[in-house]
Order: C-alpha cells, then structure tokens, then sequence
C-alpha cells in the first residue's frame, strides 16, 4: 500500500499535469473558434480576420482560465502544506 507521503505526492503531480493539460487545451480552443470565425469571413483579408478573431478569444476565455489555474494552485498549495505538515 501507497504511503500518505506517496499519495499526496502523487496528487501534486496530478494536478500539475492537469494545470499544464488544462493550459493547453484553452488555447486549443481559442485557435479552433477563432479559425471557425475566420471560415465564416473568408476572403482576401484572411489572416488579418484570423488575428483578430484570435486575440477576441483568447481574451475571452483569459477571465476563465485565470481562475481555474487559481483553484489549481490553491489544491497544489493545501497538498503541499498538508505534507510539510502532517
């Protein structure tokens, strides 16, 4: 069996991973939308819409992941303290 020390350990870098998988996917999702918006508009002026279809996206979705990495960094943060601390 696992040791407490083991599990709290192995969660840290779960949600670390998780952090990082989360990052990545966020701006996944603001290329794939701000390249729909961009079809829609296709014409000669193409990567002037994609730019800017992009930046609308990615500040949207900014609120939301710095909020999400937030609740990430304070369950890293109760993990760690907790084993500092047992």
């Amino acid at each position: 069996m696992a040791s407490e020390e083991q599990l709290c350990e192995a969660l840290m870098l779960a949600f670390q991973h998780l952090q990082s998988q989360y990052n990545t996917i966020s701006s996944l999702m603001a290329e794939i939308a701000a390249v729909r918006d961009s079809l829609r508009e296709i014409g000669p002026k193409y990567d002037e819409v994609l730019t800017r279809h992009r930046a609308r996206h990615v500040k949207a979705a900014k609120s939301a992941v710095a909020e999400d990495f937030a609740k990430f960094e304070r369950i890293i943060q109760q993990l760690r303290d907790d084993k500092l601390n047992p």
